[in-house]
This record gives structure tokens, C-alpha cells and sequence, in this order.
């Protein structure tokens, strides 16, 4: 595990997968848009604790910028960038459609097309939802589901110079502003009756980061919600 880039990776989800970066050794380039302040410090409780990060701050609904990004994080790294890990999200009720679909799909489309320009032996993890139906978020949920194909897709596309996973996330994180138990009443939907955390979420991105023998592979961390209820 080398330069890592993590969309959204200054708080909640992606501040647990950029600390996971730090801990096995690699450098997480942590992406943010409003958080900088967060970013931030997230950067500098990596260094207290003897490793490295970099923080590049871009809007992901602008996917027009995308390029400008990409070269931004290559300055900061020296040329370098092994993987990226998709985990900026809009959790937005019906009516932001655009912001959506260019955050969830458009501009990681875009970072991954730069990321497999440059060559073999990198690796994507997409970050998606374990759920394909939300008629109250229903553009997101539409987002993420192609996100989810996109997956596929392009898993097959970029082999064998890039693999592309993804982790299809259940009960892990109440929504900002909620109480946890929001999350607890989420458990009660999965047949394991339990919540996820941040952390277990990227122990599944590092395994898929470092596992060279897996492409196409959407891990499931969803205390078996995928499965149904019988």
C-alpha cells in the first residue's frame, strides 16, 4: 500500500480508510471539499504518529476539474499514485440529480481513467451502497447503482494494468445529526441483528487493496442485508 487517494476522506468513513492508509504504511492523499479544517487535521494526527499524508481539496460535483485534481495530487506526491478509494457521497433527497451523478459516478469515472493512464499495477475501490432501492434519495440511489456496474465494467475494461473492487456498505454510520440510535434501529433490518463501523468498513478496502489476485469483487458489509429476509 503506496499514495492512496481517498475521495471524501476527512471525516466519518473516509477519515477510518485514511487512517488505515497511515497504519499499513502508505500515504493517504486525503480529498475534501467544505472540510478542509478536518483535512487538515486529520494530516497532521497522521504525522504525530510517524506517517505522511497530503490533502487536496476539490468540488466532485464539478467534474470538469477532475483533471486539474488528478495533476494537483500528482504534484503533492512527487508523481506518484498507486490506488484511489471512491468514497465521497451526496446523500441527498430526490431533486439534486446532477450533483449525484457526477459525484458518485461522472468525476470517479474520471479519476480512475487518469489513475489507469498511468500505467500498471493500480488498484480502485469504490465505495458503494448495499441497498439498490431508496425512494426517498432516489437519484443517490440511482447513482450509486451505476456506480455498482460501473464496477463491473470497468473491471473487466482496465484488466489486467488496474483492478476495481468495490464494498457495498449496510448499517455502519447514522446520517450527520441523527442519534446513534438511528443506527441501532438500522441493525434490526440485517439477519446478524448488528451494526457495522467505520473501521471494519476499511479493514474490507485495505484487504481489497492489497489482495492482487481479485478484480471485479464487491464485498458486502452489511451484516448479511444483501441476502434478505428469507
Amino acid at each position: 500500500m503506496k499514495h492512496v487517494l481517498v475521495t471524501g476522506g476527512a471525516r466519518r468513513i473516509g477519515r477510518a480508510i485514511s487512517l488505515m492508509v497511515a497504519a499499513n504504511g502508505g500515504m493517504p492523499v486525503i480529498h475534501c471539499n467544505e472540510s478542509v479544517d478536518e483535512a487538515e487535521r486529520l494530516k497532521n494526527e497522521i504525522a504525530a504518529s510517524g506517517g505522511e499524508a497530503r490533502v487536496v481539496r476539490a468540488d466532485l460535483s464539478r467534474t470538469e476539474t477532475m483533471d486539474a485534481l488528478f495533476d494537483e495530487i500528482l504534484s503533492k506526491t512527487g508523481g506518484h499514485l498507486d490506488a484511489i478509494v471512491n468514497n465521497a457521497s451526496l446523500y441527498a433527497p430526490t431533486g439534486h440529480g446532477a450533483a449525484c451523478r457526477s459525484i458518485h459516478v461522472l468525476s470517479p469515472l474520471a479519476l480512475i481513467r487518469r489513475l489507469a493512464a498511468m500505467g500498471d499495477g493500480k488498484a480502485v475501490v469504490n465505495i458503494l451502497d448495499t441497498r439498490v432501492r431508496d425512494d426517498a434519495h432516489a437519484e443517490y440511489m440511482a447513482a450509486k447503482n451505476e456506480l455498482r456496474n460501473l464496477t463491473i465494467s470497468l473491471a473487466r475494461e482496465l484488466a489486467p494494468a488496474v483492478r476495481v473492487c468495490g464494498v457495498a456498505a449496510g448499517a455502519v454510520l447514522q446520517e450527520d445529526g441523527h442519534p446513534v440510535s438511528e443506527l441501532e434501529r438500522l441493525a434490526s433490518f440485517n439477519p446478524l441483528h448488528a451494526h457495522g463501523t467505520p473501521d471494519g468498513l476499511a479493514e474490507c478496502v485495505r484487504f481489497l487493496l492489497e489482495t492482487d489476485f481479485m478484480t471485479g469483487e464487491i464485498i458486502h458489509y452489511d451484516g448479511g442485508y444483501h441476502l434478505g429476509k428469507g
